[in-house]
């Protein structure tokens, strides 16, 4: 079974769908994490964010193994050191770059083939995988994920620059060529501005189980 969440930066995916993975006992996976993986060793290589050509040969040539939901580069959990400021300003034009999409979803799609899944991104609905049993939708404003984010104080930027960095976010995933973000047809739409994490969790679980009746 594959529970799929789409939504903007910012909004609470993983957290949520962590909580979902945990609670069914299915795999996590966090798409942003191989972009950030891309953006990451184009940092380390001072490769610029225009060059596509290199941004292609390191997603095309990224070796990555699962051990416990993790990414492991070469033996190593390299997950910590995905979300950082410096990445956040360059992971949304790394990601839009169509070759790079496709060697990423090459490599989810075999990484993860043949599990029961909880996954989160922006084209999980839409272009991964679309035929998932169960799609969700969150969303909230740019303010109040700016806000979300500088209060778990995982960014050393203040409120004003992690907006910003939200809405140019938001900008350029709406305006992707391929697998750009937006709600799926048959995507249940969560409006999670007023929500607390208990009850968008709880939302989607009686959505799942209410599916799994009807099946």
């Amino acid at each position: 079974m594959v529970v799929a969440i789409d939504g903007p930066a910012g909004v609470g995916k993983s957290t949520v769908a962590h909580r979902i993975a945990s609670e069914f006992g299915f795999h996590f996976l966090n798409s942003g994490n191989f972009y950030r993986c891309i953006a990451y060793f184009a940092l380390k290589k001072r490769i610029p964010v225009d060059n596509s050509s290199a941004l292609i040969r390191i997603a095309e040539e990224l070796n990555l193994s699962l051990k416990h939901d993790c990414l492991y580069y070469e033996d190593e959990n390299i997950e910590p050191y995905l979300h950082t400021h410096e990445i956040d300003e360059i992971v949304a034009p790394v990601s839009a770059v169509p070759e790079v999409r496709a060697a990423v979803n090459r490599l989810i799609r075999k990484l993860y083939s043949n599990v029961d899944l909880v996954c989160e991104g922006r084209d999980m609905t839409t272009v991964v995988f679309p035929d998932a049993e169960v799609k969700i939708y969150l969303d909230a404003s740019p303010e109040i994920r700016a806000s979300r984010r500088l209060h778990q104080g995982c960014s050393s930027a203040d409120y004003q620059t992690i907006l910003t960095s939200i809405q140019n976010r938001d900008r350029i995933d709406t305006g992707k060529s391929v697998g750009k973000l937006c709600v799926a047809e048959d995507a249940l739409y969560i409006d999670t501005s007023d929500l607390d994490l208990d009850s968008v969790t709880e939302k989607i679980l009686c959505h799942i189980k209410e599916n799994r009746r009807k099946k």
